[in-house]
């Protein structure tokens, strides 16, 4: 499989399990847009009262101001059995106030850190 996006051109290979393929994927925030992305790695987010899931991340676009669930899978998972429940539980998450709400914070706290980063140089 190849994916284009932007000026980026993936290329087929092969991984010998998700983790090889999360840190790759870490590496390069900039594949979900070009704009400024703060990348978040795997966090909890809520669906509902005490069920929550673990994407590999959550990618901010600041200048696009839209944020994305990051979920990496391997082609040879079952798509019925592990890959569908998965997906169907970040998307209850990403309509979930109090998901809206945590990421607000978690998001001011990044931008905070950066900040103060930036203010140390």
């Amino acid at each position: 499989m190849r994916i284009i996006l932007g000026s980026w051109l993936s290329t087929k290979a092969p991984f010998n399990d998700e983790e090889e393929l999360e840190t790759v994927v870490r590496s390069r925030p900039e594949v979900v847009s070009n704009g400024d992305i703060l990348y978040i790695p795997q966090r909890s987010i809520q669906i509902s009262g005490d069920f929550d899931t673990v994407p590999e991340a959550i990618a901010i676009d600041l200048s696009a101001e839209k944020w994305y669930i990051v979920e990496v899978e391997l082609a040879r998972h079952r798509v019925w059995d592990h890959t569908v429940p998965q997906v169907s539980k970040q998307v209850v998450a990403a309509d979930n106030l109090q998901t809206k709400r945590q990421l607000m914070r978690i998001v001011l706290g990044e931008i905070e850190k950066k900040e103060e980063a930036e203010k140390k140089k």
